[in-house]
């Protein structure tokens, strides 16, 4: 039996988050490399979302551009929900890609 993947262990906020402390806490948890992933199997759904969000935020444009380069070429070995996550965020702020 395949129990699936277990989400990371977490400690309960006592208070609502702030949008602020979410573009804070992502850009804290970039890896040196330029990905988010809370395991080795979330890596690139979790780097193009993070990529998505910060796109917004004046403040996060360094994270989100070493994000962009993170995604790298595309590569026919990728799977389809990366390779249209990838193409969102790539044509979300880099016309240069298309």
């Amino acid at each position: 039996m395949n129990p699936g993947i277990l989400p990371p262990s977490t400690t309960p906020r006592t208070s609502p988050a702030s949008i602020s402390e979410g573009v804070q806490w992502l850009k804290a948890t970039q890896k040196s490399d330029g990905s988010w992933a809370d395991l080795p199997e979330t890596e690139e759904r979790d780097t193009t979302e993070a990529v998505l969000v910060l796109r917004n935020f004046l403040d996060a444009q360094a994270n989100y551009g070493y994000g962009l380069q993170r995604l790298g070429p595309f590569d026919v070995g990728q799977t389809p929900d990366f390779l249209c996550r990838k193409i969102e965020a790539l044509c979300s702020g880099a016309a240069g890609y298309y």
